[in-house]
């Protein structure tokens, strides 16, 4: 019986904290709970505050109080605007933010409103496609509604093909900001837009450096219009002939041939993709033959277990490269036919290079 009271007395004391722990920390165990938003900032205003301004962009500018003072406007070719009672003002590459204070300084200049509360939205994106064209997974255009850069356009294009040349190209087109005839408000002269680029110039972008993060000031933040071509590679081969498991031609990557940009392709990586040597190979006796300017062979014999083991230069490949790999009953005749290979090998990559 007493022992019944203290339970029944730890049950009241329980429900007590409970209920003191509801008043304090009020929890909806029905949902999850959601933060309220963060409250606008009325004076500097829009939904789309990150976004910069283009031509053909449609703005709704609002100032709260003053309903005579509402309008929709679009944004010319030249990046300006007409706001009522202000006049015409240049909004390009300007975000939603500054376009609400720069309006709210000129009403209260020109003595119309005291301390206005404006709010500008960006209401429909015309100036915010970007293009990417050539050896793009998905080539295209694309639709931006926030600041966008180089990289962000390539995801947005899910990468390149393993085709793509490491050197891409990236088109802008000059507009009147870029000419420094932007107007500002009243009439008057603004800074024109800075960015590097001037009129029909070319921006020249190393993807490798720009993917690898070695030069972080490639990845160029975009504008609409904006043009990024990636060209096909020409395809580059070297040849593995011989004993081993799979003789042929095969493609140098680009990558692998700008030294700076990305680790070259080693003898026995290269090795590796034919398959190895054969079991009746004679590893000992290999042997890399590279043309050189003039039409010279250079033969620099190697023994592959060697390399393997690191006590022989596992050398990098170059363009045209022949890796022989002798066997036991072919080593007379395979020497015989290395001043014939290459001629014959560069025309079979002709031959293939046109066909694709």
């Amino acid at each position: 019986m007493r022992h019944q009271r203290s339970l029944e007395k730890l049950a009241r004391r329980a429900g007590l904290l409970l209920c003191l722990l509801a008043c304090c920390f009020p929890v909806s165990l029905g949902a999850q709970q959601i933060p309220a938003p963060a409250a606008a900032d009325a004076k500097a205003g829009g939904a789309a505050a990150e976004y910069l301004v283009g031509p053909g962009d449609q703005l709704s500018i609002v100032v709260y109080g003053i309903p005579e003072l509402a309008q929709t406007a679009w944004v010319s070719n030249s990046g300006k605007i007409h706001v009522t009672r202000v006049g015409v003002v240049s909004v390009y590459k300007m975000t939603a933010r500054q376009i609400a204070s720069l309006i709210a300084t000129a009403l209260t200049s020109k003595g119309l409103v005291t301390d206005p509360w404006v709010q500008v939205q960006v209401s429909q994106f015309r100036s915010s496609t970007v293009y990417v064209l050539g050896e793009a997974i998905q080539p295209g255009q694309y639709a931006m509604t926030s600041r966008l850069s180089l990289l962000d356009l390539i995801s947005m294009a899910e990468g390149l093909t393993p085709y793509a040349d490491p050197i891409a190209f990236l088109y802008r087109l000059p507009t009147a900001s870029d000419r420094g005839d932007g107007v500002g408000v009243g009439g008057k002269t603004q800074q024109p837009d800075v960015t590097g680029f001037k009129r029909d110039d070319v921006m020249t972008i190393d993807i490798v450096a720009l993917t690898q993060g070695k030069k972080p000031e490639l990845n160029l933040e975009l504008r609409g219009g904006d043009v990024l071509y990636v060209r096909r590679s020409n395809p580059k081969y070297y040849f593995v002939v011989g004993e081993v498991n799979r003789p042929g031609l095969y493609e140098l990557s680009a990558a692998y041939e700008n030294r700076e940009a990305g680790a070259p392709l080693l003898l026995s990586q290269a090795l590796a993709r034919a398959g190895g040597p054969a079991r009746t190979a004679k590893e000992s006796k290999c042997m890399l033959v590279r043309s050189l300017p003039g039409g010279a062979l250079e033969q620099r014999p190697f023994d592959f277990e060697a390399v393997l083991r690191g006590r022989q230069p596992d050398w990098p490949l170059e363009v045209n490269d022949i890796i022989f790999v002798p066997g036991s009953n072919m080593k007379t005749v395979g020497y015989g036919l290395l001043g014939m290979l290459p001629n014959i090998a560069i025309a079979g990559a002709q031959e293939k290079a046109l066909v694709r």
